[in-house]
């Protein structure tokens, strides 16, 4: 089979799924030379093989054949889609960069769709040295999350919503997904309050900015489970929570407010946040039902077991 150098036999290892047959592929390729309707394919290769010697390997046949002979480039991670670690995603992203020529374009709009914060923002970068522009809709939203263009997703408005709820929920871009809460909320738009109350019950820092995000949206479908993250042990997440309520307004959140300020007496912004509501309604809670108010901490007990006095400090 080996022995069998046909363009229709190279192309079978070089497609391979296992990397010992595309590696014996590139090393039949070496030998024979590789046809020209295969040069697409062994560039590829090069580009983001998960195996550095296949890469290597095809980079010294790319070389042979000369890149200004390839005039068709790959598809992004064509064909290995998520299969390929985020650092030779990056390399091949630097690569095509350097060729700066419309042939690199095509795959780099595609890497600006990738998971993966350093790819996407590396794709920008090398689109900027051609000096692309976005040409729809949702290029141009991945564009300007990957730069993270705070100013035009904010005047653009309703097309960046969804664009940046999926950036929201990609775990993948971790360190950011605060600044998209906080620009989901400056938006405004009621399709983030759903995908914000998901996230409550992420790790406390990220449920602390969708708190804050839901209480500046102000959609009252957020109460109930900010009402239930007060129970949270979290002082971040209580935090955002408190402030989220005192924001929104609806009186459904006074009376877990005051059971959570009395019944932990040192948490201030628990009482600044109800006076949001005005004193009048505050007092005439306090005052028409104190019995069953305590009756009602108590069985609730102890809640969170965080010291609030440095909560919101």
């Amino acid at each position: 089979m080996t022995d069998d150098a046909s363009p229709e036999n190279l192309r079978k290892f070089l497609e391979s799924d296992d990397p010992a047959m595309r590696r014996m592929g590139l090393s039949m390729a070496k030998g024979s030379g590789v046809p020209e309707p295969l040069y697409k394919n062994v560039f590829g290769l090069s580009l983001w093989d998960p195996e550095a010697e296949n890469r290597e390997a095809a980079a010294e046949l790319v070389e042979e054949i000369g890149l200004e002979n390839i005039t068709e480039f790959p598809g992004w991670l064509e064909p290995f889609d998520g299969r390929v670690a985020e650092e030779v995603c990056k390399a091949a992203v630097e690569a095509l960069g350097k060729i700066g020529d419309t042939r690199a374009v095509e795959p780099l709009i595609e890497a600006l769709r990738d998971d993966k914060l350093q790819v996407c923002q590396s794709a920008t970068e090398a689109l900027d040295k051609v000096g692309w522009v976005p040409e729809t809709d949702e290029q141009r939203a991945a564009y300007l999350i990957a730069v993270l263009d705070r100013e035009s997703l904010v005047e653009w408005g309703e097309p960046a919503v969804v664009p940046l709820i999926k950036a929201f929920g990609n775990d993948n871009w971790s360190n950011l997904r605060h600044e998209f809460a906080e620009l989901l909320a400056k938006i405004g738009d009621a399709r983030a309050v759903e995908p914000l109350i998901k996230a409550l019950g992420d790790d406390e820092y990220i449920g602390r900015s969708a708190a804050y995000a839901l209480g500046d949206i102000g959609d009252i479908r957020a109460v109930e489970p900010l009402i239930k993250a007060l129970r949270e042990d979290s002082h971040h997440l209580v935090g955002g929570a408190a402030s989220a309520l005192g924001n929104i307004g609806d009186e459904r959140a006074v009376e877990p407010l005051i059971l959570l300020a009395l019944g932990l007496f040192y948490c201030t912004s628990c009482w600044s946040e109800l006076l949001s509501f005005g004193l009048s309604l505050v007092f005439r809670f306090l005052s028409t039902c104190p019995v069953q108010l305590w009756h009602a901490r108590w069985a609730l007990g102890p809640g969170p077991s965080f010291n609030h006095t440095s909560c919101w400090m």
